[in-house]
Protein backbone atom coordinates (compact mmCIF):
# COMPACT_ATOMS: atom_id res chain seq x y z
CA UNK A 1 0.00 0.00 0.00
CA UNK A 2 1.41 3.40 -0.92
CA UNK A 3 -0.22 6.76 -0.30
CA UNK A 4 0.02 9.39 -3.03
CA UNK A 5 2.06 11.76 -0.86
CA UNK A 6 4.62 9.16 0.25
CA UNK A 7 7.82 8.25 -1.58
CA UNK A 8 10.57 5.68 -1.98
CA UNK A 9 14.18 5.88 -3.16
CA UNK A 10 15.25 5.12 -6.71
CA UNK A 11 16.70 1.81 -5.51
CA UNK A 12 13.59 0.78 -3.57
CA UNK A 13 12.32 -1.84 -6.02
CA UNK A 14 15.78 -3.26 -6.70
CA UNK A 15 16.30 -3.62 -2.95
CA UNK A 16 12.93 -5.37 -2.57
CA UNK A 17 13.67 -7.83 -5.37
CA UNK A 18 17.08 -8.61 -3.86
CA UNK A 19 15.46 -9.17 -0.44
CA UNK A 20 12.89 -11.52 -1.99
CA UNK A 21 15.78 -13.81 -2.93
CA UNK A 22 16.56 -14.21 0.80
CA UNK A 23 13.20 -13.82 2.56
CA UNK A 24 9.63 -14.98 1.92
CA UNK A 25 8.29 -11.93 3.76
CA UNK A 26 9.90 -8.85 5.31
CA UNK A 27 9.28 -5.29 6.43
CA UNK A 28 10.68 -2.12 4.94
CA UNK A 29 12.14 0.74 6.96
CA UNK A 30 9.54 3.45 7.63
CA UNK A 31 10.76 7.01 7.77
CA UNK A 32 8.51 9.94 8.66
CA UNK A 33 9.59 13.15 6.91
CA UNK A 34 8.49 16.78 7.25
CA UNK A 35 10.04 19.53 5.11
CA UNK A 36 12.70 17.04 3.91
CA UNK A 37 13.85 16.39 7.48
CA UNK A 38 13.41 13.03 9.21
CA UNK A 39 10.98 13.36 12.11
CA UNK A 40 11.27 9.73 13.22
CA UNK A 41 12.09 6.32 11.78
CA UNK A 42 11.67 2.64 12.56
CA UNK A 43 15.30 1.60 13.15
CA UNK A 44 14.90 -1.95 14.45
CA UNK A 45 16.42 -4.86 12.48
CA UNK A 46 13.35 -7.03 13.16
CA UNK A 47 9.74 -6.05 13.51
CA UNK A 48 7.89 -7.77 16.35
CA UNK A 49 4.48 -7.17 17.89
CA UNK A 50 6.00 -5.20 20.77
CA UNK A 51 8.34 -2.91 18.83
CA UNK A 52 5.68 -2.36 16.18
CA UNK A 53 2.99 -1.21 18.62
CA UNK A 54 5.56 0.93 20.48
CA UNK A 55 6.47 2.75 17.25
CA UNK A 56 2.99 4.29 16.77
CA UNK A 57 3.36 4.41 13.01
CA UNK A 58 3.38 2.34 9.87
CA UNK A 59 5.91 -0.39 9.17
CA UNK A 60 4.92 -1.90 5.85
CA UNK A 61 5.53 -5.50 4.82
CA UNK A 62 6.26 -7.28 1.57
CA UNK A 63 4.84 -10.79 1.19
CA UNK A 64 3.47 -12.99 -1.57
CA UNK A 65 -0.09 -12.09 -2.53
CA UNK A 66 -1.32 -15.49 -1.30
CA UNK A 67 0.21 -14.74 2.11
CA UNK A 68 -1.14 -11.20 2.34
CA UNK A 69 -4.55 -10.41 3.82
CA UNK A 70 -7.30 -8.76 1.82
CA UNK A 71 -7.55 -4.99 2.38
CA UNK A 72 -9.89 -4.07 5.24
CA UNK A 73 -11.63 -0.71 5.38
CA UNK A 74 -10.76 0.00 9.02
CA UNK A 75 -8.44 2.37 10.86
CA UNK A 76 -4.79 1.22 10.74
CA UNK A 77 -5.49 -1.20 7.90
CA UNK A 78 -1.78 -1.28 6.97
CA UNK A 79 -0.90 -2.10 10.59
CA UNK A 80 -3.37 -4.96 10.70
CA UNK A 81 -1.84 -6.38 7.51
CA UNK A 82 1.65 -6.04 8.98
CA UNK A 83 0.61 -7.81 12.18
CA UNK A 84 -1.21 -10.59 10.30
CA UNK A 85 1.75 -11.33 8.00
CA UNK A 86 4.13 -11.20 10.97
CA UNK A 87 1.90 -13.56 12.98
CA UNK A 88 1.56 -15.99 10.09
CA UNK A 89 5.36 -15.95 9.63
CA UNK A 90 6.22 -16.89 13.19
CA UNK A 91 5.86 -13.61 15.10
CA UNK A 92 8.61 -11.44 13.61
CA UNK A 93 9.99 -10.30 10.27
CA UNK A 94 13.37 -8.96 9.20
CA UNK A 95 13.49 -5.27 8.29
CA UNK A 96 15.40 -4.44 5.14
CA UNK A 97 17.05 -1.11 4.36
CA UNK A 98 14.59 0.04 1.74
CA UNK A 99 13.08 3.29 2.96
CA UNK A 100 9.39 3.99 2.67
CA UNK A 101 9.10 7.73 3.34
CA UNK A 102 5.85 8.92 4.88
CA UNK A 103 5.36 12.62 4.19
CA UNK A 104 3.91 14.79 6.91
CA UNK A 105 2.52 18.11 5.73
CA UNK A 106 -0.13 20.61 6.71
CA UNK A 107 -2.78 18.78 4.65
CA UNK A 108 -1.95 15.39 6.18
CA UNK A 109 -4.79 14.45 8.53
CA UNK A 110 -2.69 12.85 11.27
CA UNK A 111 -0.06 15.59 11.06
CA UNK A 112 -2.58 18.39 11.50
CA UNK A 113 -2.92 19.92 14.93
CA UNK A 114 -6.05 18.89 16.77
CA UNK A 115 -7.22 15.95 14.69
CA UNK A 116 -8.06 12.83 16.60
CA UNK A 117 -8.72 9.18 15.94
CA UNK A 118 -9.84 8.34 19.48
CA UNK A 119 -13.48 7.56 18.69
CA UNK A 120 -12.56 5.37 15.72
CA UNK A 121 -9.93 3.49 17.76
CA UNK A 122 -12.56 2.87 20.44
CA UNK A 123 -15.06 1.67 17.80
CA UNK A 124 -12.56 -0.71 16.18
CA UNK A 125 -11.37 -2.01 19.55
CA UNK A 126 -14.96 -3.12 20.19
CA UNK A 127 -14.93 -4.87 16.79
CA UNK A 128 -11.62 -6.81 16.97
CA UNK A 129 -13.32 -10.20 16.85
CA UNK A 130 -15.19 -9.36 13.66
CA UNK A 131 -12.06 -7.77 12.16
CA UNK A 132 -10.03 -10.90 12.94
CA UNK A 133 -12.84 -13.01 11.48
CA UNK A 134 -12.70 -10.96 8.26
CA UNK A 135 -8.99 -11.93 8.09
CA UNK A 136 -10.07 -15.56 8.44
CA UNK A 137 -8.02 -16.12 11.61
CA UNK A 138 -9.48 -15.62 15.09
CA UNK A 139 -6.00 -16.03 16.62
CA UNK A 140 -5.37 -12.47 15.34
CA UNK A 141 -8.01 -10.99 17.70
CA UNK A 142 -5.72 -10.53 20.76
CA UNK A 143 -2.97 -9.09 18.53
CA UNK A 144 -5.37 -6.60 16.93
CA UNK A 145 -6.79 -5.80 20.38
CA UNK A 146 -3.28 -4.96 21.63
CA UNK A 147 -2.71 -2.68 18.63
CA UNK A 148 -5.98 -0.82 19.08
CA UNK A 149 -5.51 -0.52 22.86
CA UNK A 150 -2.09 1.10 22.48
CA UNK A 151 -3.31 3.41 19.70
CA UNK A 152 -6.38 4.37 21.73
CA UNK A 153 -4.25 5.17 24.78
CA UNK A 154 -1.86 7.41 22.81
CA UNK A 155 -4.72 9.08 20.96
CA UNK A 156 -6.51 9.87 24.24
CA UNK A 157 -3.29 11.34 25.66
CA UNK A 158 -2.94 13.45 22.52
CA UNK A 159 -6.55 14.66 22.90
CA UNK A 160 -5.70 15.78 26.45
CA UNK A 161 -2.60 17.56 25.14
CA UNK A 162 -4.70 19.46 22.58
CA UNK A 163 -7.51 20.29 25.05
CA UNK A 164 -4.91 21.72 27.46
CA UNK A 165 -3.65 24.06 24.72
CA UNK A 166 -0.70 21.96 23.55
CA UNK A 167 0.72 22.97 20.20
CA UNK A 168 2.37 19.77 18.98
CA UNK A 169 0.87 17.77 16.15
CA UNK A 170 0.29 14.04 16.69
CA UNK A 171 3.69 12.89 15.39
CA UNK A 172 5.61 15.44 17.46
CA UNK A 173 3.58 14.37 20.48
CA UNK A 174 4.28 10.66 19.91
CA UNK A 175 8.00 11.37 19.54
CA UNK A 176 8.06 13.34 22.81
CA UNK A 177 6.08 10.62 24.61
CA UNK A 178 8.48 7.95 23.33
CA UNK A 179 11.49 9.99 24.47
CA UNK A 180 9.93 10.49 27.93
CA UNK A 181 9.16 6.76 28.18
CA UNK A 182 12.74 5.82 27.26
CA UNK A 183 14.17 8.27 29.84
CA UNK A 184 11.87 6.84 32.54
CA UNK A 185 12.94 3.26 31.70
CA UNK A 186 16.64 4.22 31.93
CA UNK A 187 16.08 5.97 35.29
CA UNK A 188 14.22 2.94 36.68
CA UNK A 189 17.03 0.57 35.61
Amino acid sequence: MMDADDSVSGLFLATLFKALERHQAFAVRSVYVRDRAVVRAFLERKVTLENYVAFYGSVLVVAPRVGFPQFQNVLVEDGLATLAVMHWRGGSLPVINAEYRISLHSDSYCASHGHTFTDRYRKHLAQVDSIAQSFGDMSLAPIFQHLYETRLEMSARFDSHVSEGGLMDYHEFVLEQSDCSERTEVQMA
